[in-house]
C-alpha cells in the first residue's frame, strides 16, 4: 500500500496531465500511467511527441508515514 497526501498526488498528476494526448482516436496515448518501482511513485504520459514524467518519494516533505 502506498500512502500519499492528496495534495502531493494531485501535484504529481498535474505535472504530467498537460502532456497526455487529447486525441480520442488514440486512447492508448490519452492516459496517465502510475508505476511504483519499490521506492518511488512515477506518473508518465505522452502525446507521441513529448513525454511527461514526474516522480514522488515517500520521504518527501509532508509525506504521511505508512500506517502498516
Amino acid at each position: 500500500m502506498i500512502t500519499i497526501p492528496t495534495g502531493e498526488l494531485v501535484g504529481l498528476l498535474g505535472d504530467v496531465v498537460p502532456f497526455a494526448s487529447p486525441d480520442k482516436d488514440m486512447p492508448n496515448y490519452n492516459v496517465v500511467r502510475l508505476e511504483w518501482d519499490g521506492e518511488m511513485l512515477h506518473a508518465l504520459t505522452c502525446d507521441t511527441i513529448r513525454i511527461g514524467w514526474s516522480s514522488w518519494h515517500p520521504d518527501a516533505a509532508g509525506a504521511a508515514p505508512d500506517p502498516f
